[in-house]
């Protein structure tokens, strides 16, 4: 299936499962995100909570998610956006063709 043929999101790939699922930047974005959250809520100790709490008036969970958040939304960029898995495959068979060609 070639890039022209997908929805405007298609482009900003976030990650992709071994059976080659993909999953949008956004999502990615949100799940790691979460994970900042489920950090501080389950696994940091109370007292390292407590401490970066006070340096931010109570508000390091949410920047701590922020920072989880964006750890990749530097994939926006034109050109780490070109990492689609369909594209890379293209290139490849492309190459391929031309070693072909070349005997």
């Amino acid at each position: 299936m070639s890039l022209a043929s997908r929805p405007a999101l298609g482009v900003l790939w976030g990650k992709s499962s071994a059976e080659g699922s993909m999953n949008l930047l956004l999502q990615h974005l949100f799940d790691a995100a979460a994970v900042g959250e489920c950090l501080w809520d389950h696994y940091l100790a109370p007292s390292v909570r407590d401490r970066l709490d006070g340096c931010t008036g109570g508000r390091w969970r949410a920047f701590l998610a922020l920072l989880c958040g964006v750890h990749d939304v530097g994939n926006l960029d034109g050109v780490v956006g070109l990492l689609v898995f369909e594209v890379v495959v293209e290139l490849a068979e492309h190459a391929v063709e031309q070693v072909a060609q070349s005997g």
